[in-house]
């Protein structure tokens, strides 16, 4: 058969594979929703035609194994526990403003005013500026311009807005650019893909707050930015194993500190008294079948697989890492449904980075 004339040549082509290969070497494409991302990955590298040469099937080096190679985990550091306990504990968490706290009581109550919650985000004008752009981004779309919080209050509704505040407000707390084992851009664009992918998938599945699914997905590796900013060394260790050993990110972690960064989150947020749905969100954002009380972890699991078969990691490492099975199949979705959720990603997630990492919302000046 004559190679297709539409398809890149054959060093551009191998060299796509390759990279998709690395990038599904953990999950595998055996799943209906992994092979599928699989191939919408590939679509994005490569240019088809819909010939046979150009089919999946052909291309997928994945497809024809039932299963991925197992690869040999490192073995887990038994003092668990006790390492845990003495690194959640030296971790230096910022000091939280006043403002932080009246949202906190804020959001517990039932019976809040616009008046009530636009006074509490006044009294910090970064975060006011930040909500303003965030409502006038192509997250939301409206048709006219937002310029006051009450106007934004009004057209969200005071839960919504409250819960866009509090993740906000996160953006701004680690204000010290951390060492090299962390790229802040590479990391905050991961985390705001991950929310509005978490937000358009909880749209789908109906919910009627979308909102506290984007701050969830912000906010699910806060674990790992507080590891590196207080503990860069331990972060570099960590990032060595995955590389060396060849073994998933939570493994690498397990090594080296005996738990991953999603315990670390959750035990962080624990200490902010955040709402329990977040905690969760944190916590169990890579074994979502371990919570039965919020659906949060399970989205946000669904929408970090989706953010890095796009190649959108928290760290050089973008690796997709085992898809729970169970969580998807609750959702009741096919794979398919996710396709308007991707075209949205990519064409609205450089104006949303725009509208919250501008150095005004509280982030450090880019050098």
């Amino acid at each position: 058969m004559e190679e297709c004339v539409f398809a890149y040549g054959k060093a551009e082509t191998e060299q796509a594979e390759r990279i998709l290969t690395e990038r599904f070497r953990h999950a595998g494409t055996e799943h209906p929703l992994l092979a599928w991302l699989y191939d919408e990955a590939r679509l994005r590298l490569l240019p088809v035609c819909g010939c046979d040469a150009c089919a999946p099937e052909a291309v997928n080096p994945l497809r024809s194994r039932e299963v991925l190679p197992k690869l040999v985990s490192p073995p887990a550091i038994p003092a668990g526990e006790e390492s845990f306990e003495v690194i959640a504990a030296s971790v230096k968490l910022p000091a939280m403003p006043q403002v932080f706290h009246e949202l906190q009581s804020l959001i517990e109550r039932d019976d809040v005013t616009v008046d009530e919650l636009g006074r509490v985000i006044s009294l910090d004008p970064k975060m006011t500026s930040s909500i303003l752009r965030l409502v006038n981004s192509a997250l939301f779309s409206f048709r006219s311009s937002i310029d006051t919080v009450s106007r934004a209050v009004a057209v969200l509704g005071t839960r919504q807005i409250s819960t866009l505040a509090l993740g906000t407000l996160m953006l701004g707390l680690f204000r010290e650019r951390p060492p090299e084992c962390i790229n802040l851009d590479v990391f905050w664009k991961h985390s705001i893909a991950t929310g509005m992918t978490a937000r358009s998938i909880a749209r789908i599945a109906g919910s009627e707050n979308p909102e506290k699914y984007f701050v969830a997905g912000l906010l699910h590796d806060m674990g790992w930015l507080a590891l590196c900013c207080t503990h860069p060394g331990m972060a570099q260790q960590v990032l060595d194993v995955v590389e060396t050993r060849r073994c998933t990110f939570p493994e690498a972690e397990r090594y080296v500190m005996g738990f991953d960064h999603a315990r670390l989150g959750g035990r962080i947020f624990e200490k902010w008294n955040f709402p329990p749905n977040l905690v969760a969100a944190v916590l169990h954002h890579h074994a979502p079948s371990r919570c039965t009380e919020h659906d949060e972890p399970a989205i946000v699991h669904v929408a970090d697989t989706v953010v890095k078969s796009l190649g959108l990691g928290a760290v050089a490492d973008a690796r997709v890492l085992p898809l729970d099975h169970a969580v998807w199949d609750k959702l009741g979705m096919e794979p398919q449904a996710l396709g308007g959720v991707l075209a949205s990603l990519e064409g609205e997630l450089d104006q949303v980075c725009r509208a919250l990492l501008m150095p005004d919302a509280g982030m450090p000046a880019r050098t």
